[in-house]
């Protein structure tokens, strides 16, 4: 009697047994691997898609900044020469100053001779004064 159940408990891993049990499910297994198969060629073409509008959005975006860069190697030169232009102002401003401050130290060389004069031409003028009141001192009243 033990060998009687011995075939019962026995695993099979491959049985010819074809019942409407295992086509059910065989059909479900397909009809579901079907439907993976769609869902997962559609989320991959949705990635796709989604991949090729980033793409198209980010060369925008590097295709603006490239457009708003091409002035840039000008700048170098712009800045070059206005630094030039620059210089040369401050040559002329320099030479400028230079000129005005040996006219002033002119001027101020003609004043201290002019006061020098002046202050010669009016000692003169008070010696002459004194001088003609010592001579009309001296004659008397007339």
């Amino acid at each position: 009697m033990a060998d009687v159940g011995a075939d019962m408990n026995k695993p099979t891993w491959l049985s010819s047994n074809i019942n409407l049990g295992n086509i059910i499910t065989l059909g479900a297994m397909l009809v579901a691997g079907s439907v993976g198969y769609g869902q997962l060629t559609n989320r991959i073409e949705n990635m796709e898609t989604y991949r090729a509008e980033r793409t198209r959005q980010t060369d925008e975006k590097f295709a603006a900044i490239t457009r708003s860069l091409e002035g840039l190697p000008n700048l170098s030169y712009r800045v070059t020469a206005n630094e030039e232009a620059l210089k040369s102002t401050n040559a002329r401003l320099d030479a400028s100053l230079q000129t005005l401050s040996s006219r002033v130290a002119e001027m101020n060389q003609l004043l201290g001779s002019m006061d020098t004069k002046l202050a010669v031409l009016t000692q003169r003028l008070e010696m002459a004064s004194q001088q003609r009141r010592a001579d009309a001192a001296r004659r008397g009243p007339e």
